[in-house]
């Protein structure tokens, strides 16, 4: 518990903002897990249709491509997440992996599976040892 309330005061999240962050990630992770079972539903759904014409073929073949990107993205979404929720478990939440530097609260709530700052998105962290 000590390693959590260290790394909270260092980043200037307090417990409560943290409880916070973690209660929105959750309510993201329930609202996208939804959209996944919908998408399978209309993909079921889809591949369980009549004989259809070419041309709704056609249509159907780019929805049923369109709700799979949607599930792919999802997906992803919901690992980032997850690993969001795990870093706030291990008391590394809000901290730059690339500097170790506090990450500012604006950006976690624009964007609360965040893991860098703006100016190192796309970088990878440094590796010990």
């Amino acid at each position: 518990m000590r390693r959590v309330w260290l790394a909270s005061a260092l980043h200037g999240l307090a417990r409560m903002d943290t409880e916070e962050f973690r209660r929105m990630l959750l309510d993201r992770r329930r609202d996208l897990l939804r959209r996944i079972d919908s998408v399978e539903e209309h993909l079921v759904e889809a591949g369980e249709s009549v004989e259809l014409e070419l041309e709704e073929r056609a249509q159907e073949d780019l929805i049923s491509h369109r709700l799979l990107s949607l599930d792919e993205r999802s997906r992803e979404e919901l690992l980032a997440i997850n690993a969001a929720l795990q870093r706030i478990a291990d008391g590394t939440y809000g901290i730059c992996e690339v500097c170790g530097e506090p990450i500012p609260e604006a950006r976690l709530r624009a964007m609360p599976t965040a893991t860098t700052h703006v100016e190192h998105a796309g970088r990878r962290p440094a590796r010990a040892g």
